[in-house]
């Protein structure tokens, strides 16, 4: 059976790392990313199911994926 996947994505590591282990002892597989450079990366690798994605990032914002 697959697991949903769920990309986890905050500039404060502190706060990436609590949600991933939150998440991944719930079962999901987890994948992380600290800007919005690296969530490009990552959903161009493979699209998650879920992201869980804060809303202000350094040069970024979160409500429209784009840059500022």
């Amino acid at each position: 059976m697959s697991r949903e996947e769920i990309l986890v994505v905050d500039d404060e590591k502190n706060i990436r790392s609590s949600l991933e282990g939150i998440l991944k002892d719930e079962g999901y597989r987890v994948r992380g990313a600290g800007s919005g450079e690296d969530l490009l990366k990552q959903i161009a690798q493979a699209l998650p199911d879920l992201v869980v994605l804060d809303v202000w990032l350094p040069g970024w914002t979160g409500c429209r994926l784009s840059r500022e």
